[in-house]
C-alpha cells in the first residue's frame, strides 16, 4: 500500500470515529500516524519529482525580512507585487500563472521587506504533489505568509489553501503551544498540566508517544491544548507564522459587502488593479512582522536616524545586532550600551509613559479634561491598542475602575513622522471620532516629544493632511513641543522659522515644564500680591539672588545626547532662564499671556550676555565606584563638554542694576534640588551680638524635592541673654496642606494648551532673547576659549565656583542649614 493511500485510509478512518472521551486515545494515535506519514511524504528519502527535503525555488533570501504571497491563479498576485515594488511580475500569455518565484522588494521605514510571489499552483502540495511543494517549502522561509483571495470566488479557496498550508506544518496566526517535552531514559511518562480539567489525558499522551515508541518522557502542559499541538511539539519541524488575508478586487463588490468583510480577523481588502488601500497593506505587513528599528550613535554625536538595523522583535539581541552589521563584530566585542525607545521619540516611549499619559490620567481622574475626549498616540512603533495600554497602565495610580475607563480613551496609530500614508491614517482616526459629535465643538492638540530636527517634517506633515477641522471660533488646532529649540540664536531662529511658516505663533505652545511648577507660580503670587515683598523686591534691598540646580546623578548611559547639549543648553539657557524672568520681571498690567510674557521679554532683553570672565565651568571625575564624565562609553573620547556651570549675570534696568545674579547648575553634585534664594542687604547698623555680615535674612523658593516657601529670620535666643540666630518663617506645602496632592506641572501646562492660555509656554522673541544671553559664551566653549575645571563626583563642584560666588557678596550663614526634620509641628489654635 502506498503513503498516500495509508493517508487516505487514515483519514477515512477518523471521519468515521464518534469524537468523545472515550475514543481520545484513539484518535490521538491515528493523528500521530497521520503527522508522520505527511513527514514521510513532504520529505522522501531519495529523490523524486518535486525536490528534497524542504526544497523551494532558488531565491536569495535578502533584505531585513521575507514576505511570501500564494494563491490560486489569477487572483491578482502578479499585479500586487508590480504595484507594491515595482517589479515586473506578469504571467505569460500562453500560461495561466507564474510559474516561477518572483522577487520584489518593499522599502518602508527604513526597512528592507523581501515580497515572494509565488507560483499560484498548492493543491495537492500536503500529499507532495508536483510543483506546489516547492511553493509551500519556500513559504516556509517566510516571515509572513499574505494568502491573496479573490473576493469573488467561494470562500472554500481560503479553506483548502489554510488546508494545504497546515498540511505542510505551518501554523498560521498561532503561538506555539506552552508544552515542554523532554525524553528521558527510564521512569516512564510523567504528564502535568496546569488545567483542572484538561482536553488531553495522559492515556491520550501515552498512545501519541507510543506511535512514536517513546515510553520514557516527562510533558508539561502550561493551558489547555488539543491532541494536534502535542503532536506538532513532539513532532518539532512545525512552523509558527503570521498571516495576511489579502482580499482583492474589492472594486466589484458593494459597500455593504466590504464593510463586513473588513472587519474579519486579519483580512485587509485591496484592489491592486486601482491601487485601494496598498497603503494599509504595506502598513498591516509592517505592524505583523513586528521589526525593530536599532539605531546606532557616533560617539559625540546624535543618532543617524536615516540608517537604522532592523532586527525581529524576538531576535533584538546585541549578538544579533552585530550580526547584521558584520559576523567578525561580535568576537571583537567589549561592551555593549544599549537603551530603548528614546525618552522623547514616540508615543510609546518613556516621556509618554512617565509623563504625559499619566498627566492626561490625572486631568481624567478630576474631571478636567473635556467631555468626549479622546487621546491617540502615534509613533513609528507597531503596537496594538492593547499593547499601548499595557504599557501605560503600571504608570497610572488610582483605582482600577478609574485606570480601566481612562484607558479605554486610550487608542494608538502606528505611523511613519516622514510619510503622508501615516498622517492620512491618523486624519482618517481623527475624522472618524469626530464624525460622532456632529455640532460638538472640535479641538485638536498635538503634543510633540521629538527631535528638533523631525519637528518641521512633522509638522508639515499634519498641516498638509490632519488640518481639516472646520473653521468656526469654537473649533481650534494647537500644537505643544518639547525642548531643546535649537542650540543657539541662529539655529533656534532657523527652527522658529520654519515653524512659522506652517502655523502661527498663537497654535504653537513650546512647553518648559519648570514654568508649570507649583512654586515658581506661586513665586508669582508672592511677589504681586504682597505688599510685604513687592517692597522688598528691589536693587535698595536685595544684595544677590542665586538659582541653583544640582543633579546628585550623573549621565548614567545617556553621556552621548548630554555632550551634544552641555549643562548650559540643556539646563541654563531654558529652565533657569525662564525662572530668571519670572524672579526679576515687572509686574504685568492684567493676566492675560501677552502682559505677562511681555515684561519676561522686557527682562530677559535687559540681561547683559554672559561673559567668559564671568563662568566657571566644571566636568565631573570619578571617585570610588562613581565612574567619571569621561567614562562614560558614549562621551567621546577628551570631550571638553561642561557638567557644570556658574555665572553671574547682571540686568541693566532701575531695579536690579548692580544686583549680581548667579546662576548654577551641575550634575553629579552633593545633593538634588532646585531653588531660589534671594539674599537680602545686611541692615546699616546692628546692635546685637552676633556678625551681621552674616546674619542676613534670605526669602528661599524651594522647587524640588520638599516644596517649601520659607524666610530666614534673625531672631533671640532662648534664655536670659540677648543672644541672636538664624530660624525662619516657612510655608512647607506638605505641613501647611496636608493631603492635597500637588498636580505634575505636566498636567497643568497640557491643561493650560487645551484652554488656550500660553502664558506658561515660551513665545518665539522671549526664545530668541534668552538664547542672545548665552550665545557668545556657548561660542567662547565651543572655541576652547573657556577652561572646564575638574571636580569629584559627589562634591559641591570646583573650588573656582565658590570663588566666583564669593565676588558677588554673598555671605553663607553661619550654623544654619534648612530641613524638613527641623520644622515644628505647631498644634491647631484651640
Amino acid at each position: 500500500m502506498s503513503v498516500l493511500q495509508k493517508i487516505a485510509e487514515i483519514e477515512a478512518e477518523m471521519a468515521r470515529t464518534q469524537k468523545n472521551k472515550a475514543t481520545a486515545g484513539h484518535l490521538g494515535m491515528l493523528k500521530a500516524k497521520l503527522a508522520k506519514l505527511r513527514r514521510e511524504l513532504i520529505e522522501p528519502s531519495g529523490g523524486g519529482g518535486g525536490g528534497g527535503k524542504g526544497d523551494g525555488f532558488e531565491v536569495n533570501k535578502v533584505g531585513d525580512a521575507r514576505v511570501g504571497m500564494v494563491g490560486f491563479p489569477s487572483v491578482g498576485k502578479s499585479t500586487l507585487l508590480t504595484k507594491l515594488t515595482g517589479t515586473f511580475s506578469e504571467a505569460a500569455a500562453y500560461e495561466f500563472t507564474t510559474l516561477t518565484c518572483v522577487p520584489g522588494m518593499i522599502r518602508y521605514r527604513g526597512a528592507k521587506i523581501q515580497l515572494l510571489d509565488l507560483p499560484g499552483i498548492i493543491e495537492g502540495a500536503k500529499d507532495g504533489k508536483g510543483r506546489g511543494r516547492q511553493v509551500i517549502a519556500t513559504a516556509r522561509t517566510c516571515s509572513l505568509i499574505i494568502i491573496v483571495l479573490d473576493c469573488l470566488k467561494p470562500i472554500t479557496h481560503k479553506r483548502l489553501i489554510e488546508h494545504e498550508l497546515e498540511g505542510f506544518g505551518i501554523r498560521l496566526n498561532k503561538k506555539p503551544p506552552e508544552i515542554t517535552f523532554k525524553k528521558k531514559d527510564k521512569g516512564g511518562i510523567n504528564f502535568t498540566t496546569t488545567v483542572s480539567d484538561p482536553k488531553v489525558d495522559l492515556d491520550t499522551v501515552k498512545r501519541v508517544l507510543g506511535e512514536y515508541r517513546i515510553h520514557n518522557a516527562d510533558i508539561h502542559m502550561r493551558g489547555d491544548y488539543e491532541v494536534d499541538d502535542v503532536v506538532d511539539v513532539i513532532e518539532g519541524s512545525r512552523i509558527y507564522i503570521p498571516c495576511i488575508y489579502a482580499i482583492n478586487k474589492i472594486d466589484q463588490i458593494t459597500l455593504e459587502e466590504l464593510k463586513v468583510m473588513s472587519k474579519l480577523p486579519h483580512y485587509c481588502p485591496v484592489s491592486s488593479f486601482h491601487e485601494w488601500n496598498l497603503d494599509g497593506l504595506v502598513e498591516m505587513i509592517w505592524r505583523y512582522l513586528n521589526l525593530t528599528r536599532v539605531y546606532t550613535k557616533p560617539k559625540g554625536k546624535l543618532p543617524d536616524w536615516s540608517d537604522p538595523v532592523v532586527l525581529p522583535s524576538d531576535k533584538c539581541t546585541v549578538e544579533q545586532f552585530c550580526n547584521k552589521l558584520h559576523k567578525a563584530i561580535i568576537k571583537q566585542f567589549k561592551y555593549a550600551l544599549v537603551w530603548g525607545t528614546s525618552a522623547k521619540h514616540r508615543a510609546s516611549g518613556d516621556l509618554a509613559k512617565k509623563k504625559t499619559y499619566p498627566a492626561l490620567y490625572f486631568l481624567f481622574k478630576n474631571k478636567f479634561l473635556p467631555e468626549n475626549t479622546h487621546i491617540i498616540g502615534y509613533a513609528r512603533s507597531s503596537l496594538t491598542n492593547e499593547e499601548l495600554r499595557d504599557r501605560v497602565s503600571p504608570h497610572l495610580k488610582g483605582s482600577e475602575d478609574d485606570v480601566r475607563a481612562f484607558l479605554g480613551i486610550c487608542t494608538y496609530v502606528a505611523g511613519s513622522y516622514d510619510e503622508d500614508s501615516g498622517f492620512q491614517k491618523l486624519e482618517a482616526v481623527l475624522a472618524g471620532i469626530e464624525a460622532q459629535h456632529p455640532g460638538s465643538p472640535l479641538g485638536r492638540l498635538y503634543y510633540l516629544a521629538l527631535p528638533p530636527t523631525v519637528y518641521p517634517t512633522v509638522c508639515k506633515g499634519l498641516k498638509q493632511h490632519c488640518d481639516s477641522i472646520s473653521d468656526v471660533d469654537s473649533n481650534w488646532i494647537r500644537i505643544i513641543i518639547e525642548k531643546p529649540f535649537g542650540r543657539d540664536t541662529d539655529s533656534a531662529e532657523e527652527l522658529a522659522e520654519q515653524l512659522g511658516a506652517l502655523y502661527p505663533e498663537e497654535q504653537l505652545y513650546r512647553i518648559d515644564h519648570y514654568l508649570g511648577k507649583e512654586m515658581l507660580q506661586n513665586l508669582f503670587v508672592l511677589r504681586f500680591s504682597n505688599t510685604l515683598f513687592s517692597l522688598l523686591w528691589s536693587r535698595e534691598n536685595i544684595a544677590s539672588v542665586q538659582i541653583t540646580f544640582k543633579e546628585d546623578f550623573g549621565t548614567q548611559g545617556r553621556g552621548g545626547y548630554f555632550d551634544s547639549f552641555g549643562i548650559i543648553r540643556d539646563m541654563i539657557a531654558t529652565h533657569l532662564s525662564q525662572i530668571l524672568a519670572f524672579v526679576a520681571m515687572e509686574k504685568p498690567a492684567t493676566l492675560h499671556p501677552d502682559d505677562i510674557r511681555d515684561e519676561k521679554l522686557k527682562l530677559l532683553r535687559s540681561v547683559r550676555p554672559v561673559r567668559p570672565e564671568d563662568c566657571v565651568l566644571g566636568q565631573y571625575v570619578g571617585k570610588g565606584t562613581e565612574p567619571g564624565y569621561l567614562d562614560d562609553p558614549t562621551v567621546p573620547e577628551g570631550s571638553k563638554t561642561p557638567t557644570f556651570a556658574s555665572m553671574i549675570l547682571g540686568i541693566n534696568n532701575d531695579r536690579w542694576a548692580g544686583v549680581p545674579f548667579i546662576i548654577k547648575a551641575g550634575k553629579a553634585l552633593s545633593q538634588r534640588k532646585a531653588d531660589i534664594r534671594i539674599q537680602l542687604r545686611q541692615p546699616p547698623t546692628f546692635i546685637f551680638p552676633g556678625d551681621a555680615e552674616y546674619l542676613r535674612n534670605e526669602i528661599v523658593v524651594r522647587l524640588q524635592p520638599d516644596e517649601a516657601i520659607y524666610a530666614k529670620i534673625v531672631v533671640k535666643s532662648p534664655g536670659l541673654d540677648m543672644g541672636t540666630e538664624m530660624s525662619e518663617l516657612d510655608l512647607d506645602y506638605r505641613r501647611r496642606f496636608p493631603g492635597v496632592v500637588i498636580p505634575d506641572a505636566y498636567s497643568g501646562l497640557i491643561l493650560e494648551a487645551i484652554r488656550g492660555d500660553q502664558q506658561h509656554f515660551l513665545r518665539r522673541d522671549e526664545l530668541r532673547a534668552a538664547w542672545s544671553i548665552f550665545t557668545p559664551l556657548l561660542n567662547a566653549i565651543d572655541e576652547g576659549k573657556v577652561p572646564i575645571h575638574e571636580y569629584e563626583f559627589g562634591s559641591r563642584g570646583p573650588a573656582e565656583a565658590d570663588v566666583l560666588l564669593n565676588r558677588t557678596g554673598y555671605k553663607r550663614p553661619v550654623d544654619y542649614v534648612w530641613s524638613l526634620n527641623h520644622l515644628s509641628l505647631k498644634k491647631k489654635d484651640k
